[in-house]
């Protein structure tokens, strides 16, 4: 039974030299790209496929359409959303805010649901991006309650939660965590292997390359994160 791992880092580009195009306005990929040896390991090792494309240039409605196999137009939440706002628009409004799986169908109907019920083991680490994240969403005492909400879309493994975008919002006390996020999706595997013997779907989601400026998050201790502060081991 093969194990799953999705990657999806948040806004990179595609900047590999078989690109269809050159990003707008530059001349030179690998002067711009951000440098990612291992997934460059893994492209050079596997398949590449040159036509498959992103359902959506947008976060929230492209990472819905990963997580369901359906357009974020169809997602329930924005659908309602758009028809609260006027109802006689027909067409759905599919902005960030808006395509979430917050609705019953869509937390029903999804990858992690089917493969739960093929055996796996589901778990997700880093940015999630597809609930409606309330008020003040980086309160630390929410952190539980923020994760659940990709629990209940059928994910049985939550950590490293980042809810939403962290923007460029100086009042944070913590940024970026790669260290962090791959920390827990290493401990997600070592549970779905060692302890669960199941079979594994993890999407793993870096917060990189979004705003604020990863140069910027060197800066900030990697004890610090949305779930408080980390013990020193």
């Amino acid at each position: 039974t093969p194990n799953f791992i999705i990657f999806q880092p948040d806004d990179y580009p595609f900047y590999w030299e078989d690109a269809p195009q050159n990003p707008p306005g530059t001349e030179s990929r690998a002067s711009v790209r951000n440098q990612t040896p291992h997934l460059d390991k893994i492209r050079a090792e596997g398949a590449v496929f040159t036509r498959a494309y992103a359902a959506s240039a947008m976060c929230a409605p492209s990472r819905f359409s990963v997580l369901t196999g359906r357009y974020s137009s169809r997602s329930k939440t924005a659908q309602q959303k758009t028809a609260a706002c006027d109802a006689s628009f027909t067409l759905t409004d599919v902005a960030v805010p808006k395509t979430k799986l917050d609705e019953a169908f869509d937390q029903s109907y999804n990858l992690q649901t089917s493969l739960r019920d093929a055996g796996y083991t589901t778990g997700v680490v880093g940015k999630w991006h597809v609930s409606v994240e309330g008020s003040d969403p980086w309160d630390i005492l929410k952190y539980d309650t923020q994760a659940q909400k990709a629990k209940d879309t059928g994910m049985d493994y939550a950590e490293a939660f980042y809810v939403a975008n962290m923007d460029n919002d100086n009042t944070l006390t913590f940024s970026h965590n790669q260290e962090w996020v791959t920390a827990k999706g290493v401990e997600f595997i070592e549970q779905a292997v060692n302890v669960e013997k199941k079979p594994f779907f993890l999407y793993f989601n870096p917060t990189l390359p979004h705003s604020p400026s990863p140069v910027d998050a060197l800066d900030v201790s990697i004890r610090e994160t949305p779930s408080g502060t980390l013990s020193a081991d």
